[in-house]
């Protein structure tokens, strides 16, 4: 079963903007395996002291490489620590 299509529970947080309160997807559950979502994952940054996201394209995805995008991410913290991580993606995954 792919992820988009398997069953999953979700777990929210609750975030209050500008006197409004939302809610937010912050982990899914598939198979007895948490996994945090982009937007969980996030928000927790932001709680931690980001101060700023960069990405760059390694590799754009198209038929001689199977669709395959590959991108390197940067992150810097507020106390100017900088995390650097590679990631990749396709359909066919």
């Amino acid at each position: 079963m792919g992820w988009l299509t398997s069953k999953y529970t979700i777990r929210n947080s609750k975030r209050k903007s500008e006197g409004i309160e939302t809610m937010i997807e912050t982990v899914r559950v598939q198979g007895g395996t948490s996994h945090p979502t982009y937007a969980g994952v996030l928000e927790e940054a932001h709680k931690k002291g980001l101060k700023g996201i960069s990405v760059e394209i390694l590799q754009y995805p198209g038929e001689v490489n199977h669709f395959m995008c590959i991108c390197e991410a940067t992150v810097t913290m507020k106390d100017d620590s900088v995390f650097t991580e590679i990631g990749d993606a396709s359909p066919k995954m």
